[in-house]
């Protein structure tokens, strides 16, 4: 059987790891870094009736409770991944038979900016582990004008581009990389700054 069909939900692509299915609830969510990803995934574990505090237990280098979410796919017990469903139960994720199929994306600059600060101006464990020598990341900012001096340097100089490994984060990697608009069949994308956000449809659509 060919994977067209699946064309439902997948056109022509492997199913990407970086989903949510909640097959009760007929939503697919399709998980953007740096884009409301923390709230959105608590919503999503809430939703599919996951153990909330497992995500609280363990040893893992999270800078607040929240981020906490974002521990290993192996504590998501009730909540599979579209890769983890076999191709011959995919056939009905799809927006024509009442699935809400959506990701969340940003302005790319905003969203530039968010990454920066989280990983490299807060300075992220992992991170400084692995860039505190660069040249670019090794100060502490001590004013504003330090703080708006770094970004610039960072961005002028495409540090996402240039630097190894930092081209493979998926942090600083395109919105395009992660949603693949021309592989998956959305019901909506949704866009951060609107007035029309995710939450109120997928509560809506989870009763």
């Amino acid at each position: 059987m060919s994977d067209d069909s699946w064309a439902p939900v997948l056109n022509g692509i492997p199913a990407p790891g970086n989903t949510f299915v909640l097959p009760e609830h007929k939503i697919l969510y399709v998980s953007v870094t740096k884009v409301a990803c923390p709230s959105l995934r608590w919503m999503v574990a809430d939703i599919s009736g996951e153990d909330l505090e497992s995500f609280y237990t363990g040893l893992a280098a999270h800078q607040t409770r929240l981020m906490t979410i974002h521990r290993h796919r192996t504590h998501w017990e009730k909540t599979p991944q579209l890769f983890q469903i076999p191709k011959s139960l995919r056939g009905p994720i799809s927006r024509d038979n009442g699935w809400l199929i959506f990701a969340v994306v940003r302005d790319p600059w905003s969203r530039l900016w968010s990454g920066w600060q989280s990983k490299f101006l807060l300075r992220h464990p992992f991170y400084v582990k692995r860039y505190g020598e660069e040249d670019w990341f090794r100060r502490v900012p001590e004013s504003q004008q330090d703080v708006v001096g770094d970004f610039a340097r960072f961005v002028f100089a495409e540090q996402w581009v240039t630097t190894e490994h930092l081209f493979e984060d998926v942090h600083f990697k395109t919105q395009t990389y992660s949603v693949r608009p021309q592989g998956i069949k959305y019901t909506m994308l949704y866009v951060l700054s609107n007035c029309v956000e995710p939450f109120p449809d997928i509560h809506a659509h989870s009763k």
